[in-house]
């Protein structure tokens, strides 16, 4: 990556400069007609995206607009849903997380795909890269809250909500609009779930079964399991693989509760 992207992707906020300066004078035209046609290289396209994130990250929300636009204008569509980026001419690349601009951890060639495939792209819709990307974020908050880091875990939260994603920590439940959904565990890091963060999975699995919505109970289920903790229907049991156990509530202890 060139000396500017490299700077751009160094922890901490880029120190003066502007918007425009990453895109060099190599004969462009600065009107919309032009950058749409010549467009923008790979580089010049992910050090706009990276310093419009830095500007959202700082709240600067007209700075961001501003470079939203800039980018439109070159035919580069954003979705900040999917955490993508999109030209006309078919290429796209990755929209970095601000854990990432934070920690320094972005890394040029992962923000540039040659093809969209690459992300699993569909507008509207979350990828494969991007659910894993959430799921790093949700357990990045799990830890800065189990070490009463309450400004990150807030950071991170608003990180989330301008994906479209939406925490209800109750439920233990993430939500995107969508329409995927999973789990919210890692207050133990790589020791597991939490009892806990079972038993209340647990009850949110058997209400989803109550109200025939069969595809969370079944996500659950399977979110639990990669884990370790099986549930056993017949037995009304959980168990995990440190021997932990705990009971399933039945649907009609559930509706006398809720």
């Amino acid at each position: 990556s060139s000396p500017k992207l490299f700077q751009l992707l160094r922890p901490g906020p880029p120190r003066g400069r502007k918007p425009a300066a990453a895109m060099d004078a190599r004969g462009r035209s600065r009107s919309p007609r032009g950058l749409a046609e010549n467009s923008m290289t790979d580089e010049d396209i992910v050090a706009l995206v990276v310093q419009r994130e830095r500007a959202r990250l700082a709240k600067d929300w007209a700075q961001a607009d501003n470079l939203r636009d800039q980018l439109r204008q070159a035919g580069v569509t954003l979705f900040d849903n999917t955490n993508a980026w999109r030209t006309a001419d078919g290429r796209s690349g990755r929209i970095p997380t601000w854990s990432e601009l934070e920690g320094g951890t972005a890394n040029a060639a992962s923000l540039m795909m040659a093809e969209p495939q690459a992300l699993n792209f569909v507008p509207g819709q979350l990828g494969e890269v991007n659910i894993a990307h959430i799921k790093q974020l949700v357990q990045a908050r799990e830890q800065a809250r189990a070490q009463k880091d309450f400004a990150q875990s807030d950071k991170i939260r608003d990180e989330l909500k301008l994906m479209g994603v939406e925490l209800y920590d109750k439920e233990k439940m993430w939500r995107a609009k969508s329409g995927e959904s999973g789990v919210i565990i890692g207050f133990r890091g790589a020791q597991g779930p939490t009892d806990m963060e079972v038993s209340l999975l647990v009850a949110q699995r058997e209400r989803a079964r109550q109200s025939g919505d069969w595809a969370s109970a079944d996500m659950i289920r399977d979110e639990l399991k990669q884990f370790g903790v099986v549930i056993n229907d017949q037995e009304k049991m959980w168990t995990s693989p440190d021997g932990r156990r705990g009971m399933v509530p039945s649907w009609g202890a559930q509706a006398s509760r809720g």
